[in-house]
């Protein structure tokens, strides 16, 4: 079984461009993202919100329990407008899977 924290080093390192389907299958079959105020609904979902995303680079700053999931900060940069950006990762889970990710901004 996976440890919550574990999957989400996973994600992290998952999220350069070329590991959507691996990074897909860290998520349930009916996981939600919450990103920039639009939801991603399921594998698929996830898939398409994913595919498009530039080479960034995630700096993980911290990592902590957040009720029954995970709350990272992380900064995020490369080039795009206002970069870099710390952003907040709330992880829920289901067993061995990351079953919700609410992205917002820190602040």
């Amino acid at each position: 079984m996976t440890a919550p924290h574990d999957l989400v080093d996973r994600y992290f390192a998952l999220s350069a461009p070329g590991h959507v389907d691996e990074l897909v299958a860290l998520f349930t079959p009916d996981a939600v993202v919450a990103d920039d105020g639009h939801e991603h609904r399921g594998s698929e979902g996830i898939r398409r919100w994913r595919a498009p995303v530039p080479a960034v680079q995630h700096d993980v700053l911290e990592t902590g329990p957040d009720g029954d999931g995970l709350l990272s900060r992380v900064r995020i940069s490369g080039d795009f407008p206002g970069s870099p950006v710390v952003l907040l990762f709330r992880f829920g889970f289901a067993g061995p899977l990351i079953e919700s990710l609410h992205i917002r901004p820190a602040g």
